[in-house]
């Protein structure tokens, strides 16, 4: 579809084929006409522009700052002086430096996700291997980001020269929804604005656009820019009413129903509507992978997450999955494994039409806004039924459903109660004290594989507290500089980062040294089991030789056993170590009391291994020392 969009705005395709392509995707007529009347506006449509004479690095970061960019996330690079030289003389974008390129893309991550906005990240080309994890993050969790990095001069193209390889734009080619070299100076503004472009038109994604050191040099150009925040068309796709009535037809009829829901629920900004929806009905609801919580998790229709016949009815027949991946194996270690309830009928809309029938096939599809889609369920539903219908069927399930919820709510808290007075801290210990003591609207940004000792305590709510993360990319070193964007982007929200020690060796530094620089006062939670306990896990799991053996080849951290407010100390970050149950809340109260003054805080909680393998601390042993022959 981006491509669609693209080939129309630059002319190349006429109305006609414009809407036969978005026909042949699985676009409604009314979709269709919507997203193209929308898009014709856009291009058709004069907006203002102003005149801008300068570098060619002036060009475009006038460009940027004409769409309603705030801020620049950006790393070191000599080949940056262009966009640097043009910064010196502005105000804007606010600058947020990061000294390694992984972590000022997570921070730009953290920023979209708490904002909606498109991020803007200003990078050296040689930092692009370094960001490519975090990269990879926002692939999978569909973000908005530009990334905007120099490239060599031109005029020395393939000569294996300094800081330079043959195809930088190969290189990011797996997890950029648009990737481009800009070789003529007079078409700065143009790509600087389609990278921003398709960027935010769901589903997002990041683009990265080079520009080389000769033409962001460019002297005496002038430019005429348009004005107008991204994106400049609306992306409110409606499905196709005839699909959306057989739906509520179906959600009428079915005896046990189950809502699945994903990221695009929140992004649509669709949540109180889909609680209106799942009320309606009295329709249970499960979390799918994303990167929030898409429903109340203290609703009494929340079902957790997703687990074939661990379900309030273990017949469910109709299955609907709105704003998601459809749960599967290949998504085991996310705790989301499938199978689909067996018989039902299968129903999936999202705005991601490559997604839907990926792996199962539906009987009902629809490709559009997720917000239009629910509200126009949630009418049509209303329109076929008299509230005393609706009352009868709400009625009949409600029981089942209370039942259920109750059992899963009683479950946790025995395991809670079973954990609390360890005499080690227990993950349900530490994260209950944490979530004892912060605010009511606190923003969590998890980065743990422990969801039951962690997040699952907490409970998430519209008007409560909200979690960001963690990551569906799930590669590590993402959550710390995540929790920095965020707190950048909500500066009146308390933020509290949960990162399990294993993801802050990755990288987690350049954050804290940024949040000491621009005084973001993030409260940081260390889950320190010194280990990397969720891989231990899945191979000790399977059964084969480090499981049979007992022997953790790769996942025991400890000797050395990092000390982590020694760590955050070195970066002007106070912190301290806790190690008894007892230390945790006056910790707290401390780690509360800094961030109020403005300062970031570190607590580092020395918490129980679970699992098997939990108690060894074997790995193998290799001294460089002891095979010198000299002693030097």
């Amino acid at each position: 579809m981006k491509e669609l969009v693209k080939e129309y705005l630059d002319g190349k395709v006429t109305r006609r084929s414009f809407m036969q392509g978005l026909l042949a995707v699985g676009f409604s007529f009314q979709g269709s006409n919507a997203l193209l009347n929308s898009v014709a506006s856009a291009a058709e449509t004069p907006i203002q522009k102003k005149s801008v004479t300068g570098t060619g690095g002036e060009i475009a970061i006038e460009t940027v700052l004409a769409g309603g960019v705030e801020y620049m996330f950006a790393s070191n690079g000599t080949g940056l002086y262009p966009i640097y030289d043009a910064l010196v003389d502005r105000l804007k974008p606010r600058f947020i430096l990061g000294t390694e390129e992984g972590q000022v893309v997570a921070m730009a991550e953290g920023y979209h996700l708490a904002t909606g906005k498109t991020a803007f990240v200003n990078m050296s080309r040689i930092g692009l291997p370094h960001a490519s994890n975090n990269l990879y993050n926002a692939w999978k969790d569909q973000s908005s980001i530009v990334v905007i990095t120099d490239a060599p001069d031109s005029r020395f193209d393939g000569r294996n020269g300094f800081e330079d390889v043959d195809d930088w734009l190969e290189a990011v080619g797996q997890f950029t929804k648009w990737r481009f070299m800009v070789k003529h100076p007079e078409r700065i503004p143009e790509l600087v604005r389609r990278a921003f472009q398709l960027s935010s038109m769901p589903p997002g994604g990041p683009s990265y656009l080079m520009i080389p050191t000769d033409v962001l040099t460019r002297e005496g150009l002038t430019a005429e820019i348009p004005v107008s925040h991204y994106p400049e068309f609306s992306t409110k796709i409606e499905p196709d009413k005839k699909e959306i009535e057989r739906v509520a037809k179906m959600l009428l009829e079915s005896k046990s129903p189950l809502l699945h829901v994903g990221h695009e629920v929140t992004r649509a900004g669709a949540v109180k509507d889909l609680i209106e929806l799942a009320e309606l009905l009295n329709i249970p609801v499960t979390q799918g992978l994303s990167c929030y919580k898409d429903f109340p998790t203290n609703h009494f229709l929340f079902n957790g997450g997703f687990i074939t016949g661990l379900t309030y009815d273990v017949n469910i027949d109709l299955f609907m999955n709105i704003g998601g991946q459809m749960p599967d194996m290949s998504l085991m270690a996310r705790g989301i494994p499938g199978p689909l309830p067996f018989g039902a009928k299968i129903i999936h809309a999202r705005i991601d039409s490559s997604d839907i029938a990926r792996v199962n096939p539906v009987d009902v599809g629809i490709v559009a806004d997720v917000g239009e889609t629910i509200k126009g369920i949630r009418d049509a539903v209303k329109s076929m039924a008299t509230a005393e219908q609706l009352e009868k069927i709400k009625k009949g399930r409600e029981g089942k459903i209370l039942s259920f919820t109750a059992k899963l709510k009683a479950m946790k808290e025995q395991r809670i109660k079973k954990n609390w007075d360890k005499s080690v801290i227990s993950w349900e210990r530490l994260t209950g004290e944490i979530n004892s003591i912060i605010e009511n609207d606190a923003v969590i940004v998890p980065e743990v594989e422990n969801p039951a000792g962690s997040t699952d305590i907490m409970e998430f709510s519209p008007d409560g507290k909200a979690c960001i993360g963690w990551t569906m990319g799930s590669a590590l070193g993402w959550g710390h500089g995540a929790a920095a964007g965020v707190k950048i982007a909500m500066p009146d929200r308390q933020v509290i980062s949960l990162i399990g020690d294993g993801g802050l060796m990755f990288c987690g530094c350049s954050a804290l040294w940024s949040m000491a620089r621009y005084e973001i006062p993030v409260i940081t939670v260390v889950y320190n089991n010194r280990s990397y306990d969720g891989p231990r896990h899945r191979m000790f799991g399977m059964g084969r030789r480090q499981g049979q053996e007992g022997k953790d080849m790769a996942c025991y951290l400890g000797n050395p056993d990092v000390d982590y407010a020694g760590f955050a100390k070195s970066f002007g970050v106070q912190g301290e170590k806790v190690e008894t149950p007892a230390q945790i809340k006056p910790a707290l109260e401390r780690a509360v009391a800094a961030t109020k003054r403005g300062e970031p805080y570190l607590i580092d909680a020395v918490i129980e291994r679970l699992g098997p393998g939990a108690s060894s601390t074997w790995y193998p042993k290799t001294s460089i020392k002891d095979m010198r022959t000299r002693q030097v």
